[in-house]
């Protein structure tokens, strides 16, 4: 008994079968795939919901709104980062920045510790 694959052992006519061999050789059209192993020609799309998401393209963004304020100090924001496993100079572990959304100034200030 021969136990080496037939080409006919290898026939996709299941649908399940066509999407079984498309996963194992990596996500390949059906006419690639259809060059790989015999397939019904019935078969025309596969219905990988991998390959769907892949064609996808990400939405749109809404246009960037110019809306600044009227005058500085308004608006602002603040963010405090830390502790840094590397001391930076002189033992400063965190760091903190104030942003004026009027004037778009930044401030950085270092801290050795943080209190509450």
């Amino acid at each position: 008994m021969d136990d080496r694959v037939t080409p006919t052992g290898l026939v996709a006519g299941q649908p399940d079968l066509v999407l079984f061999w498309h996963w194992r050789l990596g996500h390949p059209s059906v006419q690639k795939l259809r060059s790989v192993i015999p397939i019904e020609s019935s078969i025309f799309s596969l219905g990988c919901e991998s390959c769907e998401l892949g064609k996808h393209h990400r939405a749109t963004f809404q246009s960037r709104v110019n809306n600044r304020n009227s005058s500085a100090f308004e608006l602002g924001h603040s963010a405090i980062w830390g502790p840094s496993r590397v001391p930076y100079i002189k033992s400063f572990r965190f760091f903190l920045l104030f942003i004026n959304d009027f004037s778009r100034m930044m401030w950085l200030y270092l801290l050795k510790e943080v209190r509450t």
